[in-house]
């Protein structure tokens, strides 16, 4: 049965109706701005989401999670999304936490394991009072046992107190006395005193007097059960206690592993693993505090295993003879380390902080930890899994999908890559344009009816289009060149870089793009940056990184990202309307109490959550998502009020507003760049993550028409990750525009096409050999 689709509405979706194959590979394709993610997020994601509260029978979250907009859905299988991040890594953030191995190696540690004492580092192994007396009772029939217990304090008290729980005897230096024959001198000069609890044979049918006199010399001893024998002295401990060093102990459990809280955490960097100038020195960046680094399994402290490559890891875990308890968190880690293997993420090591992960990196471990699950008969919905990798990675990714549908789903991508779309079973591409020239269905069905279609994404994955050469003409205006331990601290290759040109810096994914643009911000930043060198740079006076894109908080949009609305709202202020009521600029912000609605702080939605699930957010119940108070809605601009004004597209804005001279250089920047569909009231997390990197190289463009680029240098890292070939073709144009004005463009990129597109290339080799797996020992703690 397909999926049926009837009406889809969702934000420009023209009332779309699609049947979609269950157990197939579908992509979802178009220019920037089509629909593709209205359909696969807005629609499907959402209305799987809803179906699976109401399933659960919440009826609270039921009724915040306002259906979408669409006829109906039919054949929906429930669904599991990943959409894009553009989100900066959290700095507590590593490779465990992103893929979800944390947690299943802390559980394996925290059930598995064995506490060792910190300051001596011997093990210690608590045991049940049911385990005393079954280890008791292997003891061969009829052997001589004595159970005692440790005794301490003053003289006095010490009598006393076995005295009133009623013993008769003590152990005095190994020697059994009565009580009543030992005096307070005797006592001060032992070195150990002990309570006789019993004394028994060992034998089955005394197996409830054995086990009530056990419980009995744990509680007079303090969780301590001193077993002694004509062959040995064994002791026995019910807690987490180093008899050899007095030192207790917290329970081992898996919350004794985690770095975020206590008493797990190393207090000294807060769990950090950093302080200001390097690694902590009390758990060398190990994060964790000294007793959940002193634990061991097989032998191996969870920091030494976090800190092998993921394939070493794998390789040794799998030559691991495991118990059934163990048998559980081992096969789901070596799943997900192979699926890291196939991803070629293989040379990570799990302890890797995500700030020093590539953005190819972080979304390829997203991804694995997204689809690593056991899952059948569900429906993946997919933000462009192949978003800035290489071509090689790109494969890689192709059979993970491939893959998850002969495991018995159904997947649907939105995705630009070529080699994603000629892997898939069918093939949807809206458009013919984005914004308000999209929303429509302008072809479905295989790759190879595809291949004979007329559409933009026809003529781009066949080659009929392609993006336009480098210039040949670009004068010689020198070169800079990189070198020093540029490559995360590390010594990286010499990079040569022409100036006044655009340099496409090209590499596989891990190959140190992003860690060289990294560099040459720090380099030419005030104080350089410590080990680092950039000759030649002379009169490159500013860096412009333009990576990750605009920032993406719910009150941050176009309008206010570009200083567009502090414009408009000065307008608004000065109406006459507005005079008259007394309002001013700052009525109108969205940051600041006065005129914004409260309900929602400006944002016009509100965000629910419903605890493990996803939060749900929906339109503001008292503004309605116009972000205002109904009073400041009545002060009108050229016949618009505050929100109509953030809901103009940039394109009609511009011939609105464009005669304005703060206003022109910032909407035409917008329209240059492709966003001239986008509303300048559009939240910029709703934004993707290609439309948030346009508008941040918006914005810079806007900068370089009022001052001018000759002494800027713009470092782009992936700017072509979630275009669509033709919107790729759109951005060539603006890089070659921005050196034409003088500026210099330094671009990081996966894609051969793009760098083809350059001026001229930067290669950077990675060695894939660092790759191969490691071999540790994985002996069984005594």
């Amino acid at each position: 049965m397909d999926i049926r689709i009837r009406g889809a509405s969702e934000h420009n979706l023209r009332a779309v109706d699609l049947d979609l194959p269950v157990g197939a590979l579908v992509v979802l394709a178009g220019v920037s701005g089509s629909g593709k993610s209205s359909l696969a997020f807005d629609t499907l994601h959402a209305e799987g989401q809803r179906r699976y509260l109401e399933a659960l029978g919440l009826e609270r979250g039921v009724a915040v999670l306002q259906p979408p907009r669409v006829d109906r859905i039919e054949g929906l299988p429930p669904t599991v999304g990943l959409a894009q991040r553009a989100a900066a890594p959290s700095p507590r953030s590593t490779v465990a936490s992103i893929t979800g191995l944390g947690p299943v190696l802390r559980v394996l540690f925290g059930r598995c394991g064995t506490l060792h004492c910190p300051v001596c580092d011997r093990a210690v192994q608590p045991m049940t009072h049911d385990a005393m007396v079954a280890r008791l009772e292997a003891l061969p029939k009829g052997s001589r046992l004595t159970l005692e217990s440790p005794l301490s304090g003053g003289e006095e008290a010490v009598l006393a107190e076995v005295d009133r729980a009623g013993f008769s005897r003590i152990r005095l230096d190994g020697h059994i006395v009565r009580l009543d024959e030992v005096r307070p001198a005797q006592l001060a000069a032992a070195d150990e005193v002990r309570v006789v609890v019993d004394r028994l044979k060992v034998d089955p049918d005394r197996r409830g007097r054995l086990a009530d006199s056990v419980r009995l010399a744990a509680r007079a001893g303090g969780g301590v059960v001193v077993a002694v024998t004509d062959a040995a002295t064994v002791f026995l401990v019910d807690r987490p206690l180093c008899l050899h060093d007095a030192t207790r102990l917290p329970a081992l459990e898996p919350r004794l592993l985690s770095a975020a809280q206590f008493p797990g955490r190393c207090e000294a960097c807060a769990g950090s693993g950093r302080v200001e100038d390097g690694p902590c020195g009390d758990c060398g960046g190990a994060r964790l505090s000294a007793v959940a680094r002193s634990v061991r399994w097989r032998g191996h402290t969870l920091p030494e295993l976090l800190s092998l490559p993921v394939a070493g890891l794998a390789t040794a875990l799998r030559a691991v003879s495991h118990d059934e308890v163990e048998a559980g968190p081992l096969r789901d880690i070596t799943a997900r380390l192979d699926q890291l293997v196939d991803l070629d993420l293989a040379g990570l090591t799990l302890s890797r902080g995500a700030d020093r992960l590539s953005a190819g990196e972080r979304q390829r471990l997203r991804l694995a930890r997204q689809v690593g699950g056991s899952l059948a008969g569900v429906l993946y919905v997919l933000d462009e899994p192949a978003a800035g990798l290489d071509s090689v990675l790109v494969e890689a990714v192709a059979r993970l999908l491939r893959r998850l549908v002969d495991a018995g789903n159904t997947v649907v991508a939105v995705e630009h890559h070529a080699a994603v779309i000629r892997a898939a079973d069918h093939v949807v591409e809206f458009g013919p344009g984005p914004g308000r020239l999209g929303g429509s269905v302008v072809f479905q069905g295989t790759v190879s009816a595809l291949e004979q279609a007329d559409t933009a994404t026809s003529r781009w994955v066949f080659g009929r289009e392609t993006l336009t050469g480098p210039s040949a003409d670009r004068p010689d205006r020198g070169t800079a060149v990189l070198s020093g331990a540029w490559r995360h601290g590390a010594p990286g290759p010499a990079v040569s870089l022409r100036r006044g040109a655009w340099v496409a810096v090209s590499g596989p994914s891990g190959s140190g793009k992003t860690a060289m643009l990294g560099a040459i911000e720090g380099a030419l930043s005030e104080g350089g940056q410590p080990g680092v060198t950039l000759s030649g740079a002379d009169g490159l006076q500013r860096a412009v990184v333009i990576g990750r894109g605009a920032a993406r908080v719910p009150r941050s949009s176009p309008a206010t990202y570009l200083g567009i609305w502090d414009v408009l709202r000065e307008l608004l202020a000065a109406t006459r309307e507005g005079r008259i009521r007394g309002l001013n600029a700052g009525t109108f912000s969205l940051n600041t109490r006065g005129g914004r609605c409260e309900a929602c702080r400006g944002t016009g939605e509100r965000v629910v959550s419903l605890g493990p699930l996803p939060d749900v957010v929906q339109s503001c119940p008292v503004c309605g998502g116009r972000r205002f108070e109904a009073d400041v809605l009545d002060v009108r601009w050229k016949g618009l009020d505050a929100s109509e004004l953030l809901a103009l597209p940039a394109s009609d804005a511009r011939t609105l507003l464009g005669g304005h001279p703060r206003l022109d250089a910032l909407l035409r920047a917008m329209v240059r760049v492709g966003l001239g569909y986008v509303p300048l009231g559009q939240p910029n997390h709703t934004l993707s993550g290609g439309e948030a990197r346009r508008l941040a190289l918006a914005r810079e463009l806007a900068r370089a028409a009022r001052r001018g680029a000759e002494d800027t240098v713009y470092l782009l890292d992936e700017p072509g990750t979630g275009l669509h070939p033709a919107d790729v073709e759109q951005l060539v144009k603006l890089l070659r525009e921005l050196c034409d004005d003088g500026a210099t463009v330094w671009m990081a990129t996966s894609d051969p096409a793009l760098a083809a597109a350059a001026d001229s290339t930067a290669p950077l080799p990675v060695d894939r050999s660092a790759d191969n797996p490691v071999e540790i020992a994985v002996d069984r703690p005594i």
